[in-house]
């Protein structure tokens, strides 16, 4: 049995990965325990910021529609610092294991009071 998470949708101008996260934060509650506020999810250049309903924590989220790679990573680390971010929660496609040790070395080099997410994800576009 795996463990990834399938996202059924088709992104467009129309209805994009802002709208997919509001419309699963019980998903993500799921894989990672967090309530998270459905009314402060906002867009920031390469994902989104999002608070945490217990503890009042700022996390980003990135989801990424296409393979993971080296840049996403580094987006996500400019995103936690730009926005003052206690935790990340990352929904990689397809993530290589070199990545996931450096995603995990992160989260270790933080401290114990940030908090990483790692939910391994694959993308199915639904329009024909």
């Amino acid at each position: 049995m795996t463990n990834t998470l399938t996202i059924m949708g088709n992104f467009d101008e129309h209805y994009g990965l802002e709208e997919w996260i509001k419309d699963n934060l019980k998903v993500i509650k799921i894989k990672t325990g967090l309530d998270l506020i459905n009314d402060t999810v906002e867009f920031v250049h390469n994902g989104l910021v999002i608070k945490n309903e217990i503890l009042d924590q700022a996390f980003i989220i990135k989801c990424d529609k296409e393979k993971s790679n080296e840049y996403d990573l580094g987006c996500l680390l400019l995103e936690c610092a730009l926005q003052d971010a206690q935790g990340v929660i990352w929904l990689a496609n397809n993530l290589e294991s070199d990545l996931k040790k450096a995603f995990e070395w992160f989260g270790n080099a933080m401290g114990p009071d940030f908090e990483t997410y790692l939910i391994d994800i694959e993308v199915k576009n639904t329009s024909k």
